[in-house]
């Protein structure tokens, strides 16, 4: 059995459901969920460096169903960044009145976490990483026939898999919930491809050993309390579904249930092909940290919206008039004019002033738009993310020294982000070189040398003033050297491939203009003058 898991289930406060770290923080930062595997203060699963799942396929059963406490808050996380904000679902109100007004309040979200989630992730991710396998160079600085080849593959590789887009949507997942996985499989042909996975429906379980081996993955759906997917060891793949599961309570209940319907397949890469992507450390989202004033916005825009409907519907203060009749209250309700008949006017009782008003409720549209002023600001700087709606970016005469000050946080959070998607990208160039297409193509025989030999390049999103790069490329020309003249300019994607062209053209040129001097070549501005001299002097022998 699983050791404390009851506990998660009290934290109800919305913002403790996401911040990482789900151990009783009074005692431990680590609990249990099965009888080897446990759940450190980052929200990573570990084991013992010598503990074999293929030795104690018991402990699925109890994986599966504790795990589903987690995926439960990345559950939660999902619904916030589709705009299910669970805050304003439930938000309830007390009229002082005594009255049950819960039914005619207003729910409005403003769907912050995606605005969050999507601005960071273009920033990252809108330009896809360029990726170049480079072993022996020639001398023009260009890769080798061999390391080409390499590059074909991935090409090939990547263009089967759609890897851009994989690329984006693992690099989302991981900014909504603090991790996702890229999944490797083979396809009805046997050919390599690649897929990303959410961590609500995918784990891996590592050692806690310096090194964090990764020990076994599982990758799973739950379909109305039903399990199917797959745990993936380094020598197998064990392919099950709920029966397999709910045998797993005996190790050798779970294989036996496996191999019975050929679940039991040998793992092509040998090596766990669920290739974790972390956002940072602690495998924080990046809405994580304003939950609280989201939940704030929302209560603010709908408290808002409450006014708008009470001056629609406001209420018709009458004195010194006889009870209205439900004919007369249908005719206000209905064209908005109440009418004060002269026969009322002309009684005896003529001094009686009559009062037919509005009530009015004080104002506090003031107020509310500076709450949510405030708390757009403080979502976003506590996000670190740009708010691309703030004026200055629409602000054309804006300069770049300013926009650059502007992003400088998400710059910053992004450098972080850049360097863990730098490591996932390697863990799965490591798998592609290692698998090779089953070696059908070429072999690779070193797959950590090639890795070190693989450049990636990942590339901001961001605005750019193409005038005031040109003026300083202008400005810095015979200054500094090509490469660093050509860093300026953003449009051009590959130094390299530029420079190489740049020679490619002066080589042209050349060949172009190199039987001037000697008469063979088209006549140049130089030699149209050495003409005219040999003219003039034949001029003067004469």
């Amino acid at each position: 059995m699983a050791i404390g898991i009851d506990h998660y289930h009290v934290r109800q406060n919305a913002l403790n459901r996401f911040i990482s770290g789900y151990g009783d923080w009074n005692q431990d930062h680590s609990q249990f969920l099965s009888k080897d595997v446990y759940v450190d203060e980052n929200d990573v699963l570990r084991c013992a460096p010598d503990f074999d799942i293929a030795q104690n396929f018991g402990q699925i059963y109890t994986l599966l169903n504790n795990y589903d406490n987690l995926r439960d808050i990345y559950h939660e996380k999902m619904r916030y960044y589709k705009g299910d904000h669970s805050s304003i679902r439930t938000r309830t109100y007390t009229d002082p009145t005594g009255a049950n007004a819960n039914d005619d309040r207003n729910r409005v979200v403003v769907n912050m976490p995606k605005n969050l989630v999507n601005t960071f992730t273009g920033y990252t991710n809108g330009i896809a990483p360029k990726i170049t396998y480079s072993d022996n160079p020639t001398a023009d600085g260009e890769p080798d026939q061999a390391s080409k080849a390499v590059n074909d593959d991935l090409a090939v590789l990547f263009s089967r898999s759609r890897f851009n887009d994989v690329m984006f949507e693992w690099s989302k997942q991981a900014a909504i919930h603090g991790r996702s996985y890229c999944l490797a499989y083979l396809n009805s042909r046997q050919q390599l491809k690649l897929t990303f996975k959410s961590p609500e429906n995918a784990f891996v379980v590592y050692s806690n050993s310096n090194d964090s081996t990764p020990m076994f993955g599982v990758d799973f759906n739950r379909i109305q309390g039903a399990y199917y997917g797959t745990v993936h060891t380094v020598a197998y793949d064990y392919q099950f579904t709920n029966g397999d599961v709910n045998k797993a309570k005996s190790s050798v209940g779970f294989e036996n249930s496996v191999i019975g319907h050929q679940g039991k397949i040998p793992n092509p890469f040998g090596m766990i092909p669920l290739i974790e992507m972390a956002q940072n450390d602690e495998r924080e989202g990046v809405f994580d940290d304003v939950i609280s004033l989201i939940d704030a916005m929302d209560n603010t825009m709908s408290a808002k919206i409450d006014d708008v409907d009470y001056f629609r519907a406001a209420i018709l203060y009458i004195a010194g008039v006889a009870p209205l009749t439900q004919e007369q209250k249908e005719t206000i309700r209905k064209w908005h004019i109440f009418q004060i008949p002269d026969t009322v006017m002309m009684t005896e009782n003529a001094t009686q002033k009559f009062d037919v008003h509005y009530l009015e409720k004080p104002d506090g549209d003031n107020i509310q738009e500076n709450s949510i002023k405030h708390l757009t600001h403080q979502v976003y700087d506590t996000a670190q993310v740009t708010n691309m709606s703030d004026p200055d970016f629409a602000n054309s005469t804006a300069s770049g020294v300013s926009l650059d000050k502007k992003m400088q946080p998400m710059q910053m959070m992004a450098a972080i982000k850049f360097r863990k998607m730098e490591a996932a990208m390697q863990d799965l160039l490591f798998l592609i070189y290692s698998y090779n297409d089953g070696g059908a193509a070429r072999s690779y025989e070193d797959a950590d040398e090639m890795v070190r030999d693989t450049a990636i390049q990942f590339t901001p999103n961001v605005p750019h003033d193409t005038l005031q790069e040109s003026q300083i490329v202008k400005n810095l020309n015979g200054i500094v050297s090509l490469d660093q003249l050509l860093s300026y300019l953003s449009s051009i994607k590959s130094i390299p491939d530029e420079i190489a062209r740049i020679k490619k053209q002066q080589a042209a040129n050349q060949s172009k203009f190199a039987g001037v001097s000697s008469g063979n070549g088209p006549v140049g501005p130089e030699n149209e003058s050495d003409s005219q001299d040999d003219d003039e002097n034949e001029g003067d022998d004469s």
